[in-house]
């Protein structure tokens, strides 16, 4: 398994993100993440789990 840190959900295309998290719903969406990045308050990461690096 590789495990990778991104700072930013536009890192990963939005395809691939919705793809995994759909089920999890509207808050864990491509969409509402790069939204809330807007925040100039937030401070985002991801940490990414899989058998691939990260784009």
């Amino acid at each position: 398994m590789i495990t990778s840190v991104i700072e930013s959900i536009h890192e990963i295309p939005a395809a691939e993100w919705e793809h995994l998290a759909r089920p999890a719903g509207l808050y864990l969406s491509h969409r509402w993440l790069a939204g809330e990045e807007e925040d100039p308050t937030a401070t985002c990461a991801y940490a990414l789990v899989g058998t691939s690096k990260a784009p």
